[in-house]
């Protein structure tokens, strides 16, 4: 019984050693163990005006909305997120690909 108790001590102690390691560095241990790191796509918000603004900007001039990670299916949820609280945005554009705000 002591042995386990020591190796189950041993063992929590060294994954949040190293979840605090990564987790330190921008990299989250959980579920990205063997894969490397993703590059997140830019976002921009195009508006009726001409004006172009990326998420990071939206974001510091609104204070709403959390930064999504790479894995989070950003056309899913970014989009309808940023045309429901952008009304005068036209279109959101995730990398390469074009969404249009449906009013």
């Amino acid at each position: 019984m002591r042995a386990a108790k020591a190796f189950f001590s041993i063992y929590l102690a060294v994954q949040i050693g190293v979840s605090a390691w990564f987790v330190w560095r921008g990299d989250w241990f959980a579920w990205r163990m063997f894969a490397m790191s993703a590059v997140v796509p830019p976002v921009d918000i195009r508006y009726a005006s001409g004006r172009e603004e990326s998420w990071e900007s939206f974001r510091a001039r609104t204070g709403m909305g959390k930064t999504y990670r790479a894995e989070a299916a950003q056309a899913r949820f970014l989009v309808p997120y940023l045309c429901a609280n952008a009304p005068e945005a036209v279109s959101i554009e995730v990398g390469t690909e074009t969404y249009s705000c449906r009013r």
